[in-house]
């Protein structure tokens, strides 16, 4: 990139921020009262303003465009009994270790970004909004990253998450699962064009397109339970 394209580039950002600000109050950093490292982080925090506005009207977008859409669909679905209670349960652990593991990302995320980074923090939590409102159990359960990760996950529960999940699918009539991979094809399609084209699902980055497909009607199925 030439050197007037990137002068060029910076300032249409540089405009873009304080266009935005307009409408989302700019940090009021002051050197009188924060340390260096603080004043730091306080100003580099105006780059999470546009973030947060993608994902506003993403979640607008997803809540009152496809939400609705896929529920009608989502209703017509007929689900043999025997694999409701399992559905349920699994739904159950979903909610409960989201809890757990967003409380804990939540308070941690605040004190690193030294309780000044108020754009970071609000990105964060709309990211963090879209697994309450719509399953990813990929992204909570099922993901490797959580052995590492605080609130760590041990093996055996992620084992007994995976088993869980795999009873599930196998029990799934073969004509039912093509109707849900189908749905959820088209869900996920319809999900990408409304983010812009921009990954900001967190925890994902799940690469086995079959293990994907699975995850996704696991989700589409525990959505309304």
């Amino acid at each position: 990139m030439k050197p007037l394209t990137i002068i060029i580039f910076f300032l249409i950002q540089l405009l873009s921020i304080n266009a935005i600000c307009q409408t989302i109050s700019c940090n009021f950093c002051d050197s009188l009262v924060l340390t260096k490292r603080e004043l730091q982080k306080c100003k580099i925090d105006s780059v999470w303003t546009n973030d947060i506005i993608i994902k506003t009207n993403y979640i607008s977008a997803f809540k009152t465009e496809l939400l609705p859409k896929y529920k009608l669909q989502r209703k017509e679905i007929q689900i043999p009994q025997d694999i409701e209670p399992s559905i349920q349960r699994l739904k159950s652990v979903y909610d409960s270790i989201l809890t757990i593991k967003l409380t804990y990302l939540e308070k941690e995320m605040d004190k690193n970004q030294l309780f000044i980074q108020p754009k970071a923090y609000i990105s964060s939590l709309l990211s963090f909004q879209v697994f309450k409102f719509y399953p990813d159990i990929y992204a909570i359960l099922l993901n490797g990253i959580h052995l590492k990760l605080n609130p760590q996950t041990t093996t055996d529960e992620l084992l007994r998450y995976k088993k869980l999940s795999n009873d599930i699918i196998e029990k799934i009539p073969k004509n039912l699962y093509a109707k849900l991979i189908a749905i959820t094809f088209e869900m996920e399609n319809d999900r990408t064009r409304i983010s812009q084209q921009i990954p900001f699902r967190l925890f994902g980055g799940l690469e086995d397109d079959d293990y994907k497909k699975q995850c996704e009607v696991l989700n589409f199925l525990m959505w309304t339970e």
